[in-house]
């Protein structure tokens, strides 16, 4: 088999979702490298990396996991077989098996995990914006989506509102801010 190498996979990647896309906070693209040069012949997709994953890759003899969630997030300042994920990081550089991970990136594209989320309140979402953190003004700053919704004052538009508080990820607060303020725009526009 000839497979590609690595680094053209990890840049097909990063050019599907640029890796600038992804919160300051996450921890996405390689994470781990073999020490070699590395051809890929199998990628294998995962939510998470866990041990079954781990076990389904080794014993199917894939090059490389593409791990949605990062399964390094935070420093490791050690690598023991005594933690689970340090384990995982371990097996993934003896059996020279390269981990990415795109999670944020993958979330704010257009076309991505967030719009895919946003079309269970199709057709009532009016529309769904991609924004980049850099950009956004606080309190945004920590949300990829403008999501704009109609506000009918009608039984229907209301249970579209409790609904998209219901899944505001525990930040309602914020969700309810904000459709207070397109509520008073609106009143304004009506002036």
């Amino acid at each position: 088999m000839s497979g590609l190498p690595l680094s053209s996979v990890v840049t097909r990647l990063n050019n599907f979702a640029p890796l600038y896309l992804a919160e300051a906070w996450d921890n996405v693209g390689l994470l781990v490298q073999p020490s070699t040069d590395k051809m890929i012949n199998k990628l294998m997709l995962t939510n998470d990396l866990t041990q079954d994953v781990m076990d389904e890759a080794i014993r199917n003899r894939f090059d490389m996991v593409v791990s949605y969630h990062p399964p390094i997030f935070s420093g490791m300042k050690k690598l023991l077989t005594s933690s689970w994920k340090e384990n995982l990081i371990i097996q993934c550089i003896e059996n020279k098996i390269a981990v990415y991970s795109p999670h944020t990136s993958w979330d704010a594209i257009n076309g991505g995990v967030n719009d895919w989320l946003v079309q269970a309140f199709e057709p009532n979402v009016a529309a769904s914006v991609p924004i980049t953190s850099s950009y956004a003004a606080a309190p945004l700053n920590k949300y990829t989506h403008i999501i704009t919704v109609p506000l009918p004052f009608d039984p229907e538009g209301k249970h579209v509102i409790r609904e998209l508080l219901r899944v505001a990820a525990g930040d309602s607060t914020y969700v309810e801010e904000r459709i207070f303020c397109q509520i008073v725009e609106w009143v304004v526009s009506l002036l």
